[in-house]
């Protein structure tokens, strides 16, 4: 792959990840084959997005020898073994959070990386959210003055709160205010 050429991907967990399926048509990237086991959300997800190949094998979609890298939104269990393989196909990775289940998963995961002398990367997608960019930013040039504690919390898919119906499972992601 050139420098000036597109970054073709394949996502594999569309139910999952289909926000992130959108995420890899730009200026230099490509969605070019889509993965997932339940037949009729690949193929409504593939006409939405525009895919060229769809697949209900994530080794099948492997072996595309034009597909650069892969974006991994499944169960967290399936996290690594679906990276090693894809690493062992020559595919750079990035999955989605967690890495993995267990240490040992993680050490494995980053020894197929090493061995394959591609790149593996893990999604924390908050990580470049520009509102936490900034409250990282203000915190570390002192702006909140000294910081000696902090407690953060807010909630995904409020929506039926705003509209007065729901539409989907809601949750709280303590975690991600304060990662950085």
């Amino acid at each position: 792959m050139s420098e000036t050429a597109k970054v073709r991907w394949g996502v594999i967990g569309v139910k999952g990840g289909a926000v992130r399926a959108r995420a890899c048509i730009g200026e230099h990237s490509e969605l070019l084959a889509l993965c997932d086991i339940n037949e009729e959300v690949l193929r409504q997800a593939a006409e939405a997005l525009g895919c060229r190949y769809t697949f209900t094998d994530y080794q099948k979609m492997l072996e595309l020898d034009e597909l650069d890298a892969v974006f991994i939104a499944t169960p967290d269990a399936y996290h690594c073994p679906m990276t090693i393989a894809a690493l062992e196909a020559g595919k750079h990775v990035l999955c989605e959070k967690p890495m993995a289940v267990s240490m040992d998963e993680v050490h494995r995961m980053l020894a197929a990386e090493e061995r394959s002398g591609r790149q593996l990367g893990i999604n924390q997608v908050l990580r470049t959210n520009p509102r936490f960019i900034q409250a990282h930013r203000m915190a570390r040039c002192g702006y909140l003055g000294e910081i000696f504690y902090a407690e953060a919390d807010y909630w995904h898919n409020i929506t039926h709160l705003i509209v007065g119906r729901r539409r989907g499972p809601s949750g709280a992601a303590h975690c991600h205010p304060v990662e950085h």
